[in-house]
Formats: C-alpha cells, structure tokens, sequence
C-alpha cells in the first residue's frame, strides 16, 4: 500500500504551506507588534511549550479532501483520517504506528483487491521511525506536526488583527502560490489557531483544547505489516 503516502504527503503539503499585522489591543501578547520573520519565531517558542493538541478540520489539495481529527502529544496521539470516502484510525504509542483502514480508505490508497481483503478493518503496525507509516506519524507527534506547520513554502508578510470562534487573532500569511494563511492567539500565548488554504476551496484545519491529557493504548492484536511480504 505504498501509494498512501501519496494521499499523507498530500495533506502534509497542505498543513506545511498554511504558513500563518495591524495594531492590538488591550491584553495582546504583542505579537502583532513584530516584523512577520519575529513574530513565526514567537509561535515556535510558543508552541515548545506545548503538551498536547487536538487538531481538526478538512483540507482539499489536488483534487483529494482529507478530514483529519487528531489528538497529539509528545511521542503519542490518536485519531481519524477520512479520505475516499473511508476512515483510517491511526495511533502512536511507545515507538510504534499503528493503522487501521476501511476498504474505501485503503482502496483509496491504491491497495489491491488482495491487499484490502487482508487488511480491510485489521489493525496493523510499524515502527514509528523508518517504518512504512512514518509519514502518518507526522499528525501524531507533536513536534513533528509543529515543525513542518512552521515552515511555510514562501514569503511570509503580515496580515490584520481578526476573530475566530470568538477569540482574538492576528494573522500571517504565506505569499506562496499554495500558500496560505495561519491564525495566531493574540492573548495568551501567540499559538496556532488555525491553517486556512489559499482559496476558497482549500479547507482548513483548527487548533484546539491544548495541553489536553492523551493518553494513547496500543491497540491488541495488531499485525506487524512487515510479515505480510
């Protein structure tokens, strides 16, 4: 099932290019003072400081929508990739990945009738590091997600103060042609929001309930996918 990595690098390009001033106002973490290159650098030191994240939201990006609804800690999280119109459960946990897919998502994927009979709905597993689902990884660490959301594919320039979901925001954003914009608290702590697409069709995916307790289990019974050749 190689060709899943096609869809996860798809939707890692998308968070990677949503690399996202104007005055604030009482209470600002000051963020919307700094030049755009100093202010990124606020939200990394920002987002170091972080436990845990739940990351939700729907990106469009070639053609493909994946939904994504993750919870992520320091070395472990869980949660739901939709694409194709199936579900893949995902876990990370003591240094191993695990996988588990409908037939539609693993169709999807590009696995063969054969491959989806033997694994449809089965958990699998590999080493998180080097294995074949290290790209899924990159959703379920924490600081593997922040380094690449962090690294925006252009230019980045100030944008304006703003809400989102009631709370105040200041955005960046990333002049690429895939890029997009990224939405940071202007109280508190200068964290991530949101990423939103470029385009009115490019999706977005949220940021939420940080340093949240995750506690991830190994799920029973999985199937090393390095014994099914």
């Amino acid at each position: 099932m190689r060709r899943g990595n096609v869809v996860v690098v798809l939707l890692a390009a998308a968070l990677v290019a949503g690399c996202g001033g104007s005055s604030g106002g009482a209470g600002s973490n000051g963020i919307d003072k700094l030049a755009a290159d100093k202010a990124l650098d606020k939200v990394k030191a920002a987002t170091a400081t972080v436990k845990s994240v739940h990351v939700k939201g729907e990106i469009s990006q070639a053609g493909n929508t994946i939904g994504l609804d993750v919870h992520v800690s320091d070395g472990a999280g869980e949660g739901n990739l939709t694409v194709g119109g199936g579900t893949v459960e995902l876990r990370l946990v003591d240094g191993e990945a695990y996988l588990r897919g409908d037939e539609a998502a693993l169709t999807s994927f590009g696995a063969s009738q054969t491959q989806v009979a033997a694994t449809a709905n089965k958990w699998l597993k590999s080493a998180a590091t080097g294995g074949q689902f290290q790209s899924f990884t990159t959703f379920l660490d924490l600081s593997t997600l922040f380094d690449s959301l962090l690294k925006p594919n252009g230019t980045i320039k100030a944008g304006t103060t703003t809400t989102l979901n009631g709370q105040q925001a200041y955005t960046l954003i990333d002049t690429a042609s895939d890029g997009g914009t990224l939405y940071i608290a202007l109280t508190g702590k200068a964290l991530p929001l949101r990423v939103a697409k470029a385009g009115s069709s490019g999706g977005h995916v949220d940021f939420l309930d940080y340093d949240a307790d995750v506690s991830v289990q190994a799920p029973e019974g999985a199937i090393d996918i390095s014994q099914l050749g």
